[in-house]
């Protein structure tokens, strides 16, 4: 959560440790705005650190999951199984390039995001990437959202 709104806003990655010693308290939730590439329409997300006191609306307007690859991380979620959770929505496992995914993302439907240890400068094709990713699924299973 530290370091979600310079990546998905600033197309900049930031290590979550810098960041949490400069920030204090974890927030809960952060905004995002992101203009569609297809339409020009500023789009706000939010971004949650828990589904804990979700409403149904919450859960409907669930477009996205970044995940750790920990099924645990899914406890007390709609959906009962990762699988389930990444087959309502759109599903990412962030790693550093040279990193092997978690065994057990390999059965779950999510995207490698690829983040570059050192070369700073590929941040933003990776996040362009991510947000076509994620305007695609949108405007195909959600796009009462985007009304």
């Amino acid at each position: 959560m530290y370091n979600i709104k310079s990546l998905l806003q600033d197309h900049q990655f930031v290590d979550g440790r810098a960041e949490m010693e400069k920030a204090g308290p974890k927030p809960h939730e952060v905004f995002v705005e992101h203009t569609m590439s297809y339409s020009g329409q500023a789009v706000k997300f939010r971004i949650v650190d828990s589904v804990q006191d979700f409403t149904e609306a919450d859960w409907e307007a669930l477009v996205c999951v970044f995940t750790q690859g920990a099924a645990w991380q899914f406890r007390n979620w709609m959906w009962k199984t990762p699988e389930e959770v990444f087959h309502n929505c759109l599903g990412f496992y962030p790693k550093y390039q040279d990193e092997r995914p978690k065994d057990t993302v390999n059965s779950w439907a999510v995207s490698l995001l690829n983040i570059e240890r050192s070369k700073r400068h590929m941040d933003r094709a990776t996040v362009v990437g991510l947000w076509n990713s994620l305007e695609q699924y949108m405007a195909r299973n959600k796009p009462d959202l985007l009304s």
